[in-house]
């Protein structure tokens, strides 16, 4: 791309950013930047194409990506008689993969403590521990940075997860928008909380950071305030959904129907209900508990492995935590992005989380 050119779609995603939304042009022109970065990074030669274009899930047991129509942020009203055919067949995908407890924990601006659940800020850390740092490879003994804590004893209560102590999630920066790949990251519990702040990290002790701090998915600290705990039904990118959704569907209508896009796929044979469960059953937003949000897809799939950590620890979601004008005010996994930590049942229920899987994606 030439320089006149990337002036030119810079100044056309200005105009279409500040159009449609309330940002300013110098907070718009900073996201605009971000997104053409990320579009260059990753070999796409025109932004313009790639917000125009459709949606890749990766299959890692396919010989190529799986093409599906990109979503559309409004498709309307869905209709009462598809509304009620997604009713039937959800309510036998949730026999199979029942709701589970979520509490969704907004973010605002504003002092912390130490022992406030939080993203980013003076973590709770006692001062006799080493603060975490990457153990090996080009990373080695470099820190890793804060992302958020949980403080259990001041949350509603999930079953299954600790009703006390805090728990961390620690990840480094690789630079150019990514985290946690090849510097790792770590999550650390304290199940006894020491009262005693002289005895805890205060910002004078925190590490130094190098320039990646620039490329770190917010800055400053945000306040994590939880809602009340809902039981959250399954999300469609979860990598057991579709395969429960096409079984019930067949069953109650007597169809074979084997795979979701395509010519004989479920959203050729039923456009309306495939675009029914995108509007119904997409939930993302920072929250502890309950199923994931993913950009992309759901790396557990087909992994025998990964598929092990069915529960979510904690999901980061890219949003706004204070001033909507103010990019500063946002967490942006890089290009509004979404981060996940799973953890199997019976590590979880050992409170063991020295295996947690922690994974993130983006647009």
């Amino acid at each position: 791309m030439s320089d006149f050119e990337g002036e030119e779609l810079l100044r056309k995603l200005v105009e279409q950013m500040t159009e449609n939304s309330d940002l300013t042009k110098e907070n718009a022109e900073k996201m605009a930047k971000s997104l053409i970065d990320v579009a260059l990074n990753g070999d796409l030669s025109d932004i313009s194409d790639y917000i125009d274009t459709v949606d890749v899930e990766q299959n890692n047991n396919s010989d190529s990506s799986q093409i599906k129509p990109k979503r559309t942020k409004d498709k309307g009203e869905i209709m009462p008689e598809t509304a009620e055919k997604l009713d039937k067949v959800l309510s036998k995908v949730y026999e199979v993969i029942p709701p589970q407890t979520s509490v969704r924990l907004k973010l605002s601006r504003g002092e912390t403590t130490v022992f406030d659940s939080k993203m980013g800020g003076v973590p709770y850390f006692p001062k006799d521990m080493e603060y975490p740092r990457v153990r090996e490879d080009k990373f080695e003994e470099k820190p890793l940075h804060f992302i958020a804590q949980l403080n259990f004893g001041k949350l509603p209560e999930i079953e299954g997860f600790p009703t006390e102590g805090i728990l961390q999630f620690f990840a480094g920066c690789d630079g150019d928008y990514t985290y946690g790949f090849e510097s790792g990251y770590r999550v650390i519990y304290h199940e006894k909380v020491i009262d005693d702040v002289s005895k805890l990290y205060d910002k004078s002790d925190m590490p130094e950071f190098d320039s990646d701090d620039d490329y770190f998915p917010f800055v400053g600290e945000f306040l994590l305030t939880a809602q009340e705990a809902t039981e959250m039904p399954v999300t469609e990118v979860d990598f057991r959904f579709w395969e429960t959704f096409l079984a019930a569907y067949n069953e109650l209508f007597g169809t074979n129907i084997e795979k979701i896009y395509g010519e004989g796929g479920l959203s050729e044979v039923d456009e309306p209900l495939y675009n029914a469960v995108f509007d119904k059953c997409n939930v993302g937003e920072t929250r502890m508990g309950g199923y994931p949000f993913f950009t992309q897809y759901d790396p557990r799939k087909n992994n025998p492995e990964l598929a092990k950590h069915t529960v979510l620890l904690f999901q980061s979601d890219s949003e706004n935590g204070g001033d909507p004008n103010n990019w500063d005010d946002s967490v942006c996994w890089g290009d509004m992005g979404v981060a996940n930590f799973f953890i199997m049942p019976e590590d979880l229920e050992k409170r063991d989380f020295s295996n947690v899987l922690f994974y993130w994606d983006c647009c």
